[in-house]
């Protein structure tokens, strides 16, 4: 630290502002009218400085203040260091009165944020800054490209206005506390149409006190809809199980690596009564039914048995470890399961089930293992219904 001002002959006033600096946090010091250090506190030292020379461009903070052009001047400079440049935001502010002392000069360091503001601005992805309550401070142009609008439109609780009312009052409860988590946010992207966009919040730290949240975002909509696209391929629409075309696929597999001696089961499903249904209350009711029937038989199922509707009121189920009397086992289990009352528009309805199982053998395909159960479902229909039978 330079010498006390009473040191130097300088007045009371100036030893006063002199000690009041050392308790500033920030490299402070006071600046003479030719522009020289009258004094300086220890953050001055700890950081390094050695004169008022701060460049700001081409010019210095201090010299605007000192020549009477403004009585204070706030901007930022940088300087060269060993580990890179460092950042601060100056502050100039003219001091009248206090003889031989004519500005008061201040370092902030900001490299931490000017570091995340260059790491932002070059990212591909989206970066927010907001406040504790979710204000919106500012952001990357990314973040602009995605919502088609400047940040000016954007800022205070402006980003969240296109968002469903529901989303918005549950993303501000969720920054009540400074924990880090993940949200999904229904906005408007830059064509004006509904994008979803996957939010990652960190709390922001000033030292210990908590000072707002950092955000970056993710446009998520294209990889929702494949997904989704890809969901409704291997589920059925109405029943939510498998499609026929997971069932043959898995079979495929299955039979692939089945070992001699260790057969896989496949029972066959068609429901009885089921076009009375239809005919009578419409095909709303029957597809209320055709709901009811796939959750009946993957309750009476084991977790590994795979489900399929098949084709309009036929189901398929794949059994991976079963033998003759367990496929029947199962089968009856079915059978016992669709024979209760089900509802459908308000009424009461009844169905049965005729079910046809057949084991895999030697050299099997797919056509030839479902094949043998379908033969066997039309016997069980042929003789009544409401039975398994066994190929």
């Amino acid at each position: 630290m330079l010498a006390h001002p009473s040191d130097t002959g300088t007045g009371g006033l100036a030893s006063v502002l002199a000690q009041v600096l050392d308790g500033f946090e920030d490299p402070a010091a006071l600046i003479g009218p030719e522009g020289a250090l009258v004094a300086t506190n220890r953050a001055w030292d700890v950081h390094g400085f050695t004169d008022a020379a701060f460049v700001d461009g081409d010019a210095r903070p201090v010299d605007r203040v000192l020549a009477g052009e403004v009585a204070h001047r706030a901007s930022v400079g940088r300087r060269a260091r060993r580990d890179g440049w460092q950042w601060y935001r100056s502050r100039v502010r003219a001091v009248d009165g206090v003889p031989g002392v004519a500005a008061v000069l201040s370092h902030r360091d900001i490299t931490d944020e000017r570091r995340l503001h260059m790491r932002m601005a070059s990212s591909p992805v989206a970066h927010l800054e907001l406040t504790r309550s979710g204000e919106l401070l500012s952001v990357n142009e990314r973040w602009e490209e995605m919502r088609g609008r400047p940040v000016g439109a954007e800022l205070g609780l402006r980003w969240l206005r296109d968002s469903p009312p529901d989303e918005r009052a549950a993303l501000l409860q969720r920054l009540d506390e400074p924990v880090p988590h993940r949200t999904t946010l229904t906005t408007v992207g830059h064509d004006d149409r509904p994008r979803c966009i996957e939010l990652e919040l960190d709390p922001v730290f000033d030292g210990d006190e908590w000072i707002g949240w950092h955000a970056s975002a993710t446009d998520v909509t294209e990889v929702r809809a494949l997904a989704a696209a890809a969901d409704s391929a291997l589920t059925d629409d109405l029943t939510g199980v498998a499609t026929r075309g997971v069932f043959d696929t898995t079979l495929e597999r299955t039979l692939s690596r089945r070992e001699d001696g260790h057969p896989c089961g496949v029972l066959f499903l068609d429901l009885d009564g089921f076009k009375p249904v239809n005919d009578r209350l419409g095909h709303a009711a029957g597809d209320a039914v055709l709901a009811q029937v796939a959750a009946r038989i993957t309750s009476a199922l084991r977790p590994e048995d795979l489900v399929a509707r098949y084709g309009g009121d036929e189901f398929a189920v794949l059994l991976e470890h079963a033998d003759e009397r367990m496929a029947a086992e199962l089968g009856r289990r079915l059978v016992a399961a669709l024979s209760h009352p089900m509802t459908a528009d308000g009424q009461p309805v009844r169905i049965g089930v005729s079910i046809g199982a057949a084991l895999s053998c030697p050299g099997d395909d797919v056509d030839a293992v479902v094949g043998r159960a379908d033969r066997a479902m039309y016997l069980a229909k042929r003789d009544g219904g409401n039975r398994v039978v066994t190929a």
